[in-house]
């Protein structure tokens, strides 16, 4: 009975050593693996955020870069001249010459128009006779520019024009600056459309520099670009929560599930335009650091954890012999090797 209860006190024992040389070291793996991968996570999420920022802020420059260049236009004395009052010889070829230099003065500018301030369109750059007099009241440049009384960045929309590219409208009033810098009344407006698929030539290039996906929506939600193949159509975005929360004036991370990937995701609004940036990468990608962290820790803490292992072993070992050595080393008495005679005493 006592050799049992020796050898059940040595078990626990044994279990008591192992768990007290295992258990920091695997606490230890595990705190290493938590702090690190959240310090990674956080900083991907940074960097992601940092890349939406940047392209929100290069469409910010390049659309108010482009407000500026039209309104420079608009404020050009023989080009106001052109359109106040009565037509006269020669100035339909003044308005077509400032058209066609504002149509060349950005790559990305599809067409440049100007309209009366009914809404009737007088001229556009490429030429395009089927719609010049039409009124053009009901467009989004339009309605923008008569509610603000300055220059306003319209939604996207299919134009008319030659080709019927997908365009985005910055449109401003034209009238005339006085001596002291007051504006007279608005005797045109004048409108640059940029072309949406250069919005999508961007993305493209930055997402192949960078291997983040972009994707870029107006201040209604309309798709400018997107991964892959670009839109056919103006799609709303506008379901899409990281789409409404940037709407807002919200920027934030998010991890969602595109097709078969799950992307780690950053939004953020472009100042100034309304419009919003989502940045993307697969979660693979962007966490890669978190997956070699654990390639490394956990490999080596098993070999920690047999290391120690061993150790136990070869002291338990170590103990047995001892224990037996001990045991046999005593000097027990056999029974009947000593017997008592009377005569011994």
């Amino acid at each position: 009975m006592t050799a049992w209860l020796d050898n059940i006190s040595r078990t626990r024992l044994r279990l008591v050593f192992v768990c007290l040389t295992l258990g920091p070291l695997a606490l230890l793996a595990y705190l290493s693996l938590y702090i690190s991968t959240d310090v990674v996570r956080e900083r991907e999420k940074t960097r992601l955020q940092a890349e939406a920022e940047l392209s929100a802020a290069y469409f910010e420059r390049e659309i108010s870069g482009l407000r500026e260049i039209v309104e420079s236009y608009a404020q050009r004395p023989t080009l106001v001249g052109s359109v106040s009052g009565r037509r006269r010889p020669g100035d339909a070829a003044t308005i077509r010459l400032h058209l066609s230099q504002l149509q060349r003065t950005r790559r990305g500018i599809g067409t440049a128009f100007i309209s009366r301030t009914s809404g009737r369109l007088i001229d556009i750059v490429p030429s395009t006779p089927a719609i010049v007099g039409k009124n053009f009241a009901f467009r989004d440049w339009y309605r923008g520019v008569t509610a603000t009384g300055r220059g306003y960045v319209s939604e996207a929309y299919e134009t008319q024009a030659a080709g019927h590219p997908n365009v985005v409208a910055v449109a401003t009033p034209v009238r005339r600056v006085g001596r002291s810098g007051t504006l007279g009344a608005t005797k045109a407006i004048l409108v640059a459309a940029y072309r949406v698929d250069q919005i999508q030539a961007f993305a493209d290039r930055f997402a192949r520099n960078s291997g983040v996906d972009l994707t870029v929506t107006d201040q209604r939600g309309v798709a400018l670009a997107s991964p892959g193949k670009p839109p056919s159509g103006l799609a709303s975005r506008r379901g899409d929560r990281r789409v409404a929360a940037a709407l807002r004036g919200e920027q934030g991370t998010a991890e969602v599930t595109r097709g078969h990937q799950t992307m780690l995701s950053a939004h953020t609004p472009v100042p100034g335009v309304g419009w919003t940036v989502i940045a993307e990468t697969p979660t693979k990608e962007a966490f890669a650091g978190v997956h070699k962290l654990r390639a490394a820790v956990l490999p080596i803490s098993g070999a920690l954890a047999l290391v120690l292992l061993g150790g136990v072993w070869l002291l338990d070992v170590a103990l047995r012999q001892r224990q037996r050595a001990r045991d046999e080393g005593g000097c027990p008495v056999r029974r009947g090797t000593s017997r008592w005679r009377s005569g011994d005493q």
